[in-house]
């Protein structure tokens, strides 16, 4: 079993730097800050798109979801690994690296809210950073074992929040830099691709659930 982990991690990064890679070839004409900015920032989406297809896959071939999947946690952490990374790189990008200038726009020696789409894009990837780290900060035994199994799974189930968040920041970006169609379809497929598999194994659930119900052999 920790073999196997190990080779998910190994398969993982990888995966991280083969995506950072595309990014380059995709992109080989801007700096590399932004590339592996890109890179990590698409490579984070898939890796949290992976997690909300795990438990739907299970309940599909009728398999038990249990509180803790290791595949799952270990899968959250690389995705929390690369998007930390898109956050740091990403800051460099704009603005010559004024991280204030994100949020605010100043006005005389004030600075009021951004809410232009680039600053409301901003401010849904923070709050989406936030819960990231504390996703990835619970991805291990002794988080499970100190919050116990209830309050534990409550915690990671606002990993759909996060979900809904990123890509709304990856919408919001692709408009201000005007990125090519080609990223956007990418974006809105792994969306569709979540709430199919969401609803299967939602309705699958429900119709196991019917059926032991109705039936004394259960």
């Amino acid at each position: 079993m920790l073999g196997r982990r190990y080779l998910t991690h190994l398969f993982q990064a990888l995966f991280t730097a083969a995506g950072c890679y595309l990014a380059f070839l995709l992109k080989p004409n801007v700096q590399l800050v932004q590339q592996l900015t890109l890179g990590f920032g698409y490579v984070s989406l898939i890796l949290i798109v992976f997690t909300l297809l795990i438990g739907p896959w299970r309940i599909l071939r009728q398999r038990r979801n249990p509180v803790s999947v290791n595949l799952r946690r270990d899968v959250g952490i690389w995705a929390g690994i690369s998007g930390v990374l898109h956050v740091l790189f990403g800051f460099q990008v704009h603005l010559k690296g004024q991280i204030l200038l994100y949020f605010f726009k100043p006005y005389g020696e004030e600075y009021k809210p951004l809410l232009n789409l680039f600053g409301i894009s901003n401010y849904i990837g923070a709050i989406a950073t936030l819960i990231l780290i504390l996703l990835m900060s619970l991805s291990n035994d002794i988080s499970l074992r100190w919050l116990k199994g209830g309050r534990w799974k409550f915690l990671q189930r606002f990993n759909y929040l996060l979900f809904i968040l990123v890509v709304a920041h990856t919408l919001g970006y692709q408009v201000v830099v005007k990125r090519e169609p080609t990223m956007m379809l990418i974006a809105i497929g792994l969306t569709l691709l979540v709430l199919a598999m969401q609803s299967l194994g939602f309705f699958s659930y429900q119709f196991c659930q019917n059926k032991q119900s109705y039936n004394p052999r259960y």
